[in-house]
């Protein structure tokens, strides 16, 4: 808006956060359907999921406790990767990167 300051602010040390993202191709048709339910009722061991438009924020640091009861080894992995790498979520995108390491799964 014209004539409008943005406010400055003065945060010396923002908190930020690393995200792997990687594309859903790299997850079976049952870890789609778990990422599905974002903001639904979760059963116990399933992750936290935020969802939007074209896929899926995993929360990692659900790990504490062993891999999600209801995913599979593949998606347990990925998440185990990023948070070994400092990551606080994985994004799964259907136009995300792919990675020719991690199995590809055409459902």
């Amino acid at each position: 808006m014209a004539g409008v300051k943005e406010k400055e602010f003065t945060i010396k040390k923002p908190e930020m956060f690393k995200v792997l993202d990687i594309s859903t191709c790299h997850i079976t048709k049952n870890d789609g359907a778990l990422l599905s339910r974002s903001g639904k009722t979760f059963l116990d061991g399933d992750p936290i999921v935020y969802d939007y438009g074209e896929g899926s924020f995993v929360y990692c640091g659900g790990l504490a406790n062993g891999p999600y009861k209801n995913s599979s080894p593949e998606f347990n992995q990925i998440l185990e990767f990023a948070n070994r790498k400092g990551c606080r979520y994985v994004c799964f995108d259907c136009d995300g990167p792919e990675y020719p390491d991690i199995p590809r799964f055409d459902w």
